[in-house]
């Protein structure tokens, strides 16, 4: 069977794509939150920068880099995250890249993107928080554009000096990894993740994943942490873990990425690289912004902040120090609390004076740079699950099976040899909307160009998105499917990305009254539906001839192109059932 591959080595096409064919029901939210916003932020960024040349791939790494956020630590809203955990996201996914070449190109995108993006929420008032958050988030991007735009990798993670060959800086920074508690965690963690493939991680209600890991990784956890501390501490080494590309999150379930081997042995670019991610962002949510309105939490860290950047400019902290006269003793007891779980983690060193390893100096300026401090805490990672709300963002879900009568639809792509089809039963109260995401579903496409229903092959009455790019008779919202397709043999035709022209046959088979089953779903089909961005039906085809002739001229370029897409060769007979239903239940 043909699989997407985990690691992204794009050039072109969807840049920041982590996550394979199938979405999960946190990827499901954030593509349908952003299609919601689609035509807004298309009319913005015509007026913005005249025209929308780079508006579908800067969607694109959105959608991506907020699937992966969504993964860690859940999201509500497309218009409502936080933005440093973004900065830290789009750093860890650009030092997933091997070569400088990708990394300098996969961040220009991801942080262009994102400077848009923060844009246009600013200016369009659906930015809800303070603006300079998202000034904060646009610096941030800045200094990750500037650092894989010539600035320093991980070669350059400690101070260059001249006496000093690369190989024995590499061993010098292993050395302080290796003395590091967090990073035996880690290592801990991931062999764990690796030994038990039956676990699921839930980004609504973590607290099961990590208890289970507290319970086989007892003895890996400093004794020092202690309490609901341990549970913390754990939750962070996972989402460390996944920020530093050692772990994707495909569909919930953990699974050790291709850098997993070189982060244990922590040598080489690669290792170094993910342990040296691991290790920031560790820091990061250990000196994460509170809550607003807590007062206490507030001067907690304002005093650990200062102790860390006083350890980094060299004049550290006495640990004996006397109490400040402003700070009452239950903050103070707490921020020494703090750190010495930092003590404990091997972040901070231990003796009379609060001082930091090398390379924790380099990784808080780094931080310092790009002005980080995410604001999650504990509550925003394992507050009350049963607090955040389930449902879907635009399409309420049904609280009752649906009884009515349903379309049995044949859905045939249209110029295909042999015949490319699906077959699916749609209830006949959703409108034509739901049944372009139903077909994007069935052929699994990705919802990425304009889209056209009509009664007709060339006239009749038509159906669209209503927004300016598009004209149409008809709002797709405003029509039942039930209004156009009534009996067997009615019949409506689909147009999808009107450069490639992908046109699909849409044929009543049969109306049938509804069986309290799950609905839509799909019950038949035949063959591999081709992918998007190929050049139409007679692209395809002649993509596949090209691919298997390894003798062909053009053979290496279609070869590039395929692996930019994660795909390997496609078997043109595949197809399942499951894989559809399986969509069509994260979209509905």
């Amino acid at each position: 069977m043909a699989k997407k591959k985990k690691k992204p080595q794009r050039k072109q096409g969807h840049p920041a794509k982590v996550n394979a064919n199938v979405m999960s029901l946190a990827h499901a939210k954030v593509k349908r939150g952003l299609d919601a916003l689609t035509p807004d932020y298309v009319r913005w960024y015509e007026q913005t920068y005249q025209g929308t040349g780079a508006v579908e791939m800067d969607l694109m790494a959105v959608r991506d880099s907020l699937s992966f956020y969504a993964d860690l630590v859940g999201l509500d809203s497309v218009t409502d995250f936080d933005p440093q955990a973004i900065v830290a996201i789009v750093h860890g996914l650009v030092e997933r890249e091997e070569h400088r070449e990708d990394q300098k190109h996969l961040g220009m995108i991801l942080s262009e993107a994102w400077i848009s993006y923060s844009l246009f929420l600013e200016e369009s008032g659906l930015w809800k928080h303070h603006a300079r958050e998202l000034e904060m988030l646009r610096e941030g991007l800045h200094s990750t554009q500037f650092s894989f735009n010539g600035g320093p990798g991980i070669g350059g993670i400690l101070e260059e000096e001249a006496e000093l060959s690369t190989e024995e800086r590499e061993a010098a920074a292993k050395a302080q990894f290796d003395a590091m508690p967090v990073v035996a965690l880690g290592h801990a963690m991931a062999a764990w993740v690796a030994q038990s493939p039956e676990r699921r991680w839930n980004s609504k209600n973590p607290k099961p994943f990590i208890q289970s890991a507290l319970q086989e990784l007892e003895a890996s956890i400093p004794s020092g942490i202690t309490g609901d501390r341990r549970e913390i501490i754990m939750g962070y080494v996972f989402m460390s873990l996944a920020m530093a590309g050692v772990l994707s999150l495909d569909f919930g379930q953990p699974q050790l990425m291709e850098n997993a081997e070189g982060f244990v042995s922590a040598e080489g670019d690669v290792g170094l690289g993910a342990t040296y991610l691991l290790v920031r962002s560790m820091v990061q949510l250990l000196i994460a912004t509170p809550e607003e309105g807590n007062e206490e939490a507030d001067e907690v860290w304002d005093l650990t902040l200062g102790w860390l950047t006083a350890a980094q400019d060299g004049e550290p902290h006495l640990v004996a120090e006397d109490r400040y006269p402003d700070r009452s003793e239950e903050v103070w007891a707490k921020a020494h609390a703090r750190m010495r779980e930092m003590i404990d983690l091997g972040i901070v060193e231990s003796g009379d004076y609060y001082t930091v390893p090398p390379m924790v100096q380099t990784i808080l300026a780094d931080l310092e740079d790009e002005e980080l401090g995410p604001e999650d805490d504990e509550e925003s990672l394992y507050g009350d699950a049963a607090d955040w709300e389930e449902e879907e963002l635009f399409r309420p879900a049904r609280t009752e099976p649906y009884t009515g009568k349903v379309l049995q639809l044949k859905l045939g792509l249209r110029d295909t040899k042999p015949p490319i089809w699906r077959r699916v039963l749609v209830p006949m109260d959703l409108h034509l909307g739901d049944l372009h995401d139903i077909i994007q579903a069935a052929f699994d496409w990705d919802n990425t160009h304009l889209h056209i229903f009509r009664t007709g092959l060339y006239d009749g009455t038509s159906y669209g998105a209503d927004i300016p790019e598009l004209e149409v008779d008809v709002d797709e919202t405003a029509a039942l499917v039930s209004g156009v397709l009534k009996a067997e043999k009615d019949r409506l035709e689909y147009s999808y990305d009107f450069g490639d022209d992908w046109r699909v046959r849409i044929d009543v088979e049969k109306v049938l009254d509804g069986d309290g089953e799950f609905l839509p779903r799909c019950t038949g089909g035949r063959r591999f539906s081709p992918l998007e961005n190929s050049g139409g039906t007679e692209g395809w085809d002649a993509k596949m001839d090209i691919i298997r002739d390894a003798g062909h001229p053009e053979h290496e370029e279609v070869q590039e192109w395929l692996a930019d897409t994660y795909f390997e060769i496609p078997d043109p007979a595949e197809f399942t059932i499951e894989s559809v239903n399986e969509r069509l239940m994260e979209e509905f």
